[in-house]
């Protein structure tokens, strides 16, 4: 199936020094609205676990956290200067898969 992989290395040496990969569902695209978000299982977990930053913290940081915020910015920009039909801001904002922040109720 399809993955995200994530390789550092470093000057001078021929082996990685840190590989990694993710699954990812077959519409992933988290700059892109309707599309996946999910790396992994798509399990959000809590834990103690010292491998939890690495595990669910880590591919999210890198693979979808900018990526999904510059959307959710462009919404919130266009939330506030196009004035939509009651509760059509909610809707896209939910077909998106993010709940609207505080000061962002739909208009």
């Amino acid at each position: 199936g399809d993955c995200v992989v994530l390789c550092t290395e470093t000057f001078n040496q021929l082996a990685s020094t840190f590989k990694a990969m993710w699954p990812i569902r077959d519409d992933w695209g988290p700059d892109l609205a309707g599309r996946s978000a999910v790396i992994g299982r798509g399990k959000h977990r809590n834990s103690l676990n010292p491998l939890f930053k690495l595990q669910y913290q880590l591919p999210r940081q890198v693979f979808v956290a900018h990526r999904r915020g510059r959307l959710i910015s462009v919404l919130s920009k266009l939330h506030h200067r196009i004035e939509l039909a009651p509760g059509l801001w909610t809707v896209i904002m939910a077909f998106v898969g993010e709940a609207l922040r505080e000061g962002h109720e739909s208009r």
